[in-house]
C-alpha cells in the first residue's frame, strides 16, 4: 500500500507489546550514540518517528535541545505520548510532504525511505527541511545482505524484509541518490548480521554477536546508515 497509514494505525494498537524488547532498545540505544559520536546537533527532526522511542533516546543527550517527532499514523503518535513522553519532545500528526517547520540541525529517519514510492522526493524533502550544513541520517535495510546474497548465488529472487516495503538500497546506492541532489555523505556504517537457511528459515548467528559482526563486515550487514551534510 502506498498510503501506508493504516496498517500502522492497527499495527500499533494490536501489537504495542512488540515494540517493547530488550534487543531493540539495545540496538537502538547503539544507533543514537553512534549517531552522536559523529554529531552534536541541538535541533533534530525524525521523521517517521512511529511509537517514539527514539525521540526520547535523542532527547535525553544533553546537547539537543529540543526534539520535533513526525508521523501520519494517528495511532503511533497516541501511544507515543504515551510511553515515549519527555520534556524535549513534540509530536505531530504529519506526513514529510506536508511538514512546515525548517532549519532543523539534524534530520533522521529510522526505517522509513523503503517504505516510500519515492525515495528521491524523501531526500529532496529532507534537504529543504535541514538549514544549509545541517545533516540528514537515514537508517534502512542493506538491500544485500547475506541472506539476499546467499540468494543471488542459490539463483533465488531477493527478499524484502518486509511486506510494506517498496525498494530496498545498499549503502552505495543511498549515497548515490543523496550526491544526485547535492548531498555530501560525511559517515556511513553498518550493524548486524543474520543468516537464515534459504527454505528453511533456520538463523545460525548468535543474537549476542549480530550487532559488531554487522560493524565487521558491512556490505553483508542487515541495516546501514548513511549520513549527508547538506
Amino acid at each position: 500500500m502506498e498510503d501506508q497509514r493504516v496498517f500502522f494505525d492497527e499495527l500499533v494498537t494490536n501489537d504495542w507489546d512488540e515494540y517493547s524488547n530488550k534487543l531493540w532498545d539495545i540496538e537502538r540505544n547503539w544507533e543514537i550514540k553512534r549517531l552522536f559520536k559523529r554529531i552534536k546537533p541541538k535541533s533534530v527532526l525524525n521523521i517517521g518517528c512511529g511509537s517514539g522511542f527514539h525521540d526520547v533516546l535523542i532527547a535525553e543527550n544533553f546537547f539537543v535541545a529540543n526534539v520535533i517527532g513526525i508521523d501520519y499514523s494517528k495511532e503511533s503518535l497516541r501511544k507515543a505520548e504515551k510511553h515515549y513522553s519527555h520534556p524535549k519532545v513534540k509530536r505531530y500528526v504529519s506526513s514529510y510532504q506536508e511538514f512546515g517547520l525548517t532549519n532543523f540541525d539534524l534530520i533522521v529517519s529510522f526505517q522509513v525511505i523503503e517504505h516510500l514510492t519515492d525515495a528521491k522526493e524523501f531526500l529532496e524533502i529532507c534537504k529543504k527541511l535541514c538549514k544549509k550544513g545541517g545533516v540528514i541520517a537515514v537508517f534502512t535495510p542493506n538491500r544485500m545482505r547475506l541472506t539476499n546474497r546467499m540468494r543471488k548465488l542459490l539463483k533465488l529472487p531477493l527478499n524484502l524484509e518486509d511486506v510494506q516495503h517498496f525498494q530496498e538500497f545498499t549503502t552505495q546506492e543511498l549515497k548515490t541518490l543523496g550526491l544526485g541532489i547535492g548531498l555530501v555523505t560525511i559517515d556511513e556504517f553498518a550493524y548486524n548480521l543474520s543468516f537464515e537457511v534459504p527454505k528453511f528459515g533456520w538463523q545460525i548467528i548468535p543474537r549476542r554477536l549480530s550487532r559488531p559482526l554487522g560493524s565487521l563486515f558491512p556490505r553483508i550487514a542487515n541495516r546501514v546508515a548513511v549520513i549527508f551534510q547538506n
